[in-house]
């Protein structure tokens, strides 16, 4: 009984996990749109309605779990959304400059890399060699991606 019980949670989280790579991926993607179809004066705005969207949807979420909010989630969430913002901005003025097809990989890419390595940094995690091949394997195509 114990293991279907664990593999309803383990499909679950995979689910989550999909769900959040394609819900990242079309916010990724609405940079690039609003880049092509927007007006280069209403990048504020762009940025202002993708984190209200955000807090309206993390809201949601909250009411539809029933979690109580704490002031720790308030502190770590504006510490998270300090970064998050940075890197939409950034996206965003990027993908006036340069083509998507170099973009999106470069910051997919270096994003892991980045995590990663403030992961061993930070947190004192400890890689296995395949991570740490794989590692070196996006440094490389780092490096050629933006030869």
């Amino acid at each position: 009984m114990m293991q279907v019980k664990e593999e309803k949670n383990s499909d679950k989280n995979y689910s989550g996990l999909i769900l959040l790579l394609v819900i990242s991926g079309l916010t990724d993607s609405m940079a690039k749109i609003f880049e092509e179809l927007g007006d280069r004066n209403l990048d504020s705005w762009f940025l202002l309605i993708t984190f209200i969207v955000a807090f309206f949807l993390s809201v949601g979420m909250m009411i539809y779990h029933k979690e109580k909010l704490r002031v720790s989630e308030i502190v770590y969430g504006c510490l998270v959304g300090i970064p998050n913002y940075g890197s939409v901005f950034f996206l965003l003025k990027t993908l006036t400059s340069l083509p998507a097809v170099l973009v999106y990989p470069t910051y997919s890419a270096g994003t892991i890399f980045a995590i990663s390595l403030i992961g061993v940094a930070a947190f004192g995690e400890r890689p296995r060699k395949r991570q740490w091949a794989a590692l070196g394997m996006i440094l490389v195509a780092l490096i050629f991606l933006n030869l």
